[in-house]
């Protein structure tokens, strides 16, 4: 098995391959093997007969450790060897691996999404769901401000080695449920190409779970925690006699020896207030940001995104609180009836607008 991860270099740069190691690294790509196989086998690569092993581990052995994912499994091992029998074969395998990896670097790249599970490791769902930067509409600059603040960090890792820091963001987005929060999230990861892995701190027993979990967790991906708010270990230290995960490893792993290099996490909450100061610092949430209830301009380009035939200004009625979520679901039904979809947001909610 192959998959590749794209890194945000130039473009101009060949695909270099070194002998006697189960990586094909670019300044664009880099390309990773994977033997699901039991036993060594015998394989043929454009004609030529080529022995394939692994050496596996079923501890925290030093050195380089390789994760393996797959939908209800997660596998770990240090090495994969090919044993090619002369010149011609070797070429082979290399040829093979350069193909690959060049197949690989075209198109865009669709984030893969997984969730953890209790008993330690990740399960892939599907491909994380697309989601366009424009269809998420918040107050205005405030998209554009974490966008930018994103892109920074992604292109800053040589600066981070450089001044010895570790090479991790962190993200707070707070407010009332079903104002863009999680979509946010998720057009960011789509957005950058980056892989999305849901952890329910909830579910897990021991902080040992959450340190295993991180160490399976690919660089350059996105570590959702959604409502951390109703986790007992983000808003209280009295944890000392409770089963679960604590605060101090749920520090240490957004800010510790745990970190993934080049982690971002993505924390959501309803309350802001009920996070402990220790959670919310830099270096945990580098980027807290608020989402708030639909204002005159928000309401106005939604209706413009759901309608998409002609522009509406609404005028909304503050005490009210509508949620992104209403709004969309209350024309969802109707998304080919735009004028339709106007009366009924009129109608339901109590507002004034103007076609224009």
């Amino acid at each position: 098995m192959a998959r590749t991860r794209r890194r945000r270099r130039g473009d101009d740069e060949d695909v270099t391959i070194e002998e006697g190691v189960s990586r094909v690294r670019s300044t664009r790509a880099e390309l990773r093997t994977y033997y699901d196989g039991t036993t060594a086998q015998t394989v043929r690569v454009d004609g030529h007969r080529v022995s394939v092993a692994v050496e596996r581990h079923s501890g925290l052995a030093e050195g380089l450790t390789l994760t393996v994912q797959s939908n209800d499994w997660a596998r770990a091992f240090e090495r994969i060897t090919f044993t090619a029998y002369g010149a011609p074969a070797r070429d082979a395998v290399l040829a093979f691996l350069a193909g690959l990896a060049a197949e690989n670097q075209g198109g865009p790249v669709r984030p893969r999404m997984y969730v953890a599970s209790r008993w330690g490791d990740w399960r892939r769902l599907r491909d994380a769901p697309t989601r366009a930067l424009d269809t998420v509409i918040l107050v205005d600059g405030q998209k554009e401000r974490v966008v930018a603040d994103l892109a920074r960090f992604l292109d800053a890792e040589r600066l981070y080695a450089r001044v010895g820091v570790p090479w991790h963001r962190g993200y707070l987005f707070h407010g009332p449920p079903g104002c863009g929060k999680t979509s946010l999230a998720t057009a960011l990861a789509d957005r950058f190409g980056l892989d999305v892995y849901l952890l329910p701190l909830s579910d897990l027993d021991a902080d040992a779970n959450l340190v295993g979990l991180l160490g399976q967790v690919d660089e350059r991906s996105v570590l959702v925690i959604e409502d951390i708010d109703v986790v007992h270990a983000a808003k209280a230290r009295d944890d000392a006699e409770r089963k679960g995960v604590t605060l101090s490893g749920l520090l240490n792993a957004l800010d510790g020896l745990a970190t993934p290099y080049g982690l971002v996490t993505v924390m959501t909450t309803n309350q802001l207030d009920a996070l402990d100061p220790a959670l919310v610092r830099p270096g945990r949430a580098d980027l807290v940001e608020e989402f708030s209830y639909l204002d005159d301009d928000q309401a106005s380009r939604l209706a413009e995104l759901v309608v998409g035939v002609w522009t509406v200004d609404f005028r909304l009625d503050p005490a009210r609180r509508i949620t992104h979520a209403d709004f969309i679901e209350t024309a969802k039904p109707y998304l080919d009836e735009p004028d339709r979809i106007v009366k009924l947001l009129i109608d339901r909610y109590d507002v004034a607008a103007e076609q224009r």
